[in-house]
């Protein structure tokens, strides 16, 4: 098995970037993370559903306020097994996205239950939150409200998008907020 199974490089812009900033991306499986990924890094979507088995890294290269930062985004696999290998993958990282999908509540209660101690295990606590409730447009479907995700993710201490990766609503703001939340960190009396 091949643990990384894809590396997909922005190759738009031929500038070396000034920062190189890890990121993860957790959740259960079928949430859309590899489709969030996609959305943000090639503006695509895929109707195929295909878990992640181990770690793809995909990198894209952006600019926030006037630097080049390269975001390494380390979309994990959500089953349960991949847990031992997810860790390996988690250290080192500056952010974490959390998924859930917001017409499977098990998802958004996961959040908190399981994947925020699993990285936290790893990681501690110095590390930037992102919350995204995913798959917004299935609204007649929803289980989850806006109200009750946005009290878990205040909790949890993080930023809050609802977003579709099928038709790209809030995708590249939410992955902008973070990008400018990381550089607040990095240079903080900008």
């Amino acid at each position: 098995m091949r643990l990384i199974s894809s590396i997909l490089e922005d190759a738009k812009d031929s500038e070396q970037p000034q920062y190189v900033l890890k990121v993860v991306i957790v959740g259960d499986w079928g949430v859309g993370k590899t489709s969030l990924i996609r959305r943000f890094a090639e503006n695509k979507f895929n109707h195929d559903y295909k878990p992640s088995i181990g770690v793809n890294i995909i990198t894209k290269t952006i600019d926030v306020e006037g630097r080049k930062l390269k975001l390494q985004i380390f979309d994990t696999g959500g089953q349960e097994r991949l847990r031992p290998l997810r860790q390996r993958y988690y250290a080192g990282a500056n952010a974490v996205i959390f998924v859930f999908d917001v017409t499977r509540a098990s998802s958004a209660v996961t959040i908190e239950s399981r994947w925020l101690s699993e990285v936290e295990g790893v990681l501690g606590t110095d590390f930037e939150r992102l919350v995204l409730a995913n798959k917004i447009d299935l609204d007649s479907d929803r289980e989850v409200s806006e109200y009750a995700a946005k009290q878990a993710t205040d909790r949890i201490k993080g930023s809050y998008f609802e977003t579709s990766a099928l038709d790209g609503q809030n995708v590249n703001q939410a992955f902008t907020d973070l990008a400018i939340r990381l550089m607040n960190k990095i240079f903080p009396e900008a």
